[in-house]
Formats: C-alpha cells, sequence, structure tokens
C-alpha cells in the first residue's frame, strides 16, 4: 500500500462576512489527492448545498465535486474528498457559492506525490 505525502497548506478559497471556505489534510498519491474541505459559517444555513468546487489537475482534467456536505457541530461542515488522477504539478481548487455571491474563486498549490 503506497504511502501518501502530506502536503503542507491549509487553503482559504473564499471567505465572506459570514462564511468561510477551506482545503486542509492534503495527501498526494501517485494517482489521487485526497483534502477535507472545510465550511465554517456564522450560523447555520441551509445553502451550503448550493456549494459547487471543482479540482482542475496538472494534465488538465477538470473534477466537480458536488456532493451533500455532512453536519459538524454548531456551523461547522467538514468533508474528506478523493480526486483521482495525476496530481505531480499545480493543482487548482475553484469554487462557486452562488447564493453568498461566490463565483469562480481560485487558489493554486504546487503538489509532488513523488519522493
Amino acid at each position: 500500500m503506497e504511502k501518501g505525502r502530506a502536503v503542507a497548506a491549509e487553503l482559504l478559497l473564499a471567505a465572506t462576512n459570514d462564511a468561510a471556505v477551506i482545503v486542509r489534510r492534503l495527501t498526494a498519491f501517485s494517482d489521487r489527492l485526497e483534502f477535507w474541505l472545510a465550511l465554517r459559517l456564522a450560523e447555520r444555513t441551509s445553502d451550503i448545498h448550493d456549494v459547487q468546487l471543482r479540482v482542475e489537475l496538472p494534465d488538465g482534467q477538470s473534477h466537480p465535486l458536488r456532493e451533500p456536505y455532512s453536519a459538524g457541530p454548531a456551523e461547522y461542515y467538514l468533508d474528506e474528498r478523493t480526486v483521482h488522477g495525476s496530481v505531480d504539478g499545480i493543482v487548482t481548487f475553484i469554487l462557486d457559492w452562488p447564493s453568498r455571491g461566490i463565483a469562480d474563486a481560485r487558489t493554486s498549490i504546487t503538489v509532488t506525490a513523488s519522493a
């Protein structure tokens, strides 16, 4: 079983007065990227299902991730995600959250899966 490489980063995708979307706990493998998507909210809301996240891999593949988010304690939502494909190079996270006025918020990170 392959050991993943931890990626030392916590990425703020977007923030408003009452919400923040963060990518954390990134682990790179030769064939996939695992990470946690965190949503922090000022108060509970039903519009978390409006969050649309895409991950663009170095080879140009784009992976939309639109799945239900699990509720955590209070106004915190956290989900583990996996994107399959070659991840060596620049990985870009793209966020749209129409009900919050967030469109095409992007952040990129250079990922090295191999030792």
